[in-house]
């Protein structure tokens, strides 16, 4: 099950549906790629700022990386936070998110890391925080948004069932286990299946909830009801509590700080003089963010066979945005359409062959009678 946006989920099942899939050593050179910064070091980009940008699950997932603009798992950001908590140089921790959403299982761990930490946390919203995301910032003492443009909300719990009459099994239980496999499309089994959801919504709900400092109602009430909503609109409901384009960065204790806090204010040269540290975590976040993007496009080029593409596209600096993603899934479905085609002319002609010699065209026969009569 997904706390996560409703559009990416279909995203997602449309890749998974098109045939597009990842090979093992594609998954073998992901984990190779990540899977050495999974104690949330990766996430650091500044003492005490954790950034959290795309889809997060309980383990590395290669279709979440590609189709959700990155993948952060929940240890990952626990690790991250509680090495925060920890570091004598950072008074507060800041979470900057952008992100979806993610899935049910390790979520709950990351709330409880991020409301059990000592320092105060605050959470900068840049483009994105829905369903999971915003779970995730509303155990922060404070929400702030980029702009009026950036989107919160998606409140809710998202299942995909695959309905029977398009499976190629068929589920039996046990006769005292009906629940096990239940049948959405009788209202008993959807039934079932909704009262499973609102248990976890309950979950879901109260934790936000807890967050934010206001009851339950609240949140099912002026929260959207797992709509999605813009900044000021969310303001105004008290899902966030400012909207401001300028991140200000933690303070930071010890030698070779700043105590400028408006990123508006900073230089790069400010920061390499003042906190080379700081500076080096920069450049290795900047290179770690451009090694994903390049790697994400080589990755879905080499399973969409559009190879040109992803180069192209790495060429020019594009992100694999929802439009490049619809780019590559086009190429997919031509060439499944060229497939098909081929395959529906070769069982013609096989179908041909079969009923034996064609007949001769009629000018050919027309040509042999002349002969006869000396024509």
């Amino acid at each position: 099950m997904w706390f996560v946006d409703p559009a990416l989920r279909g995203q997602l099942e449309a890749a998974e549906a098109s045939g597009v899939m990842y090979s093992s050593q594609q998954q073998a050179e992901y984990m190779a790629a990540v899977g050495s910064d999974l104690d949330g070091s990766r996430l650091f980009t500044a003492p005490g700022v954790i950034n959290v940008r795309g889809i997060m699950t309980n383990t590395p997932n290669f279709f979440a990386m590609l189709f959700g603009g990155g993948n952060v798992t929940y240890s990952e950001i626990v690790s991250a936070v509680k090495a925060a908590d920890g570091d004598a140089r950072v008074n507060e921790i800041m979470l900057v998110v952008d992100s979806n959403g993610g899935h049910v299982d390790g979520l709950f761990s990351a709330l409880d890391a991020i409301r059990g930490a000592s320092k105060p946390v605050r959470a900068f919203i840049e483009n994105k925080a829905l369903s999971a995301a915003y779970a995730l910032v509303s155990q922060a003492g404070e929400i702030v948004a980029r702009g009026p443009e950036v989107r919160v909300g998606s409140v809710g719990v998202l299942a995909s069932i695959p309905l029977k009459r398009t499976a190629s099994s068929v589920d039996v239980t046990s006769t005292r286990a009906p629940l096990k496999r239940p049948d959405v499309e009788t209202p008993e089994g959807r039934a079932a299946v909704e009262s499973e959801l609102d248990d976890l919504h309950k979950v879901f709900v109260s934790a936000i909830a807890a967050g934010r400092g206001v009851t339950p109602d609240d949140v099912n009430e002026k929260y959207g009801r797992g709509g999605v909503l813009l900044a000021e609109d969310a303001l105004a409901r008290g899902m966030i509590d400012a909207i401001s384009s300028a991140i200000k960065t933690p303070a930071i204790s010890g030698a070779n700080s700043t105590e400028v806090n408006d990123m508006d204010q900073l230089t790069v040269a400010t920061v390499q003089s003042q906190a080379p540290g700081v500076y080096s975590e920069i450049i290795a976040a900047g290179v770690k963010q451009e090694r994903d993007r390049v790697l994400a496009h080589l990755m879905l080029g080499e399973s969409a066979g559009a190879m040109d593409l992803a180069v192209s596209s790495i060429r020019a600096g594009e992100d694999l945005t929802p439009e490049k993603q619809r780019e590559y899934m086009q190429i997919v479905n031509d060439r499944a359409d060229v497939a098909r085609r081929a395959a529906d002319d070769a069982a013609a002609e096989s179908a041909l062959r079969a009923s034996g010699p064609a007949p001769e065209p009629a000018n050919a026969v027309l040509a042999i009678v002349e002969q006869a009569v000396g024509m």
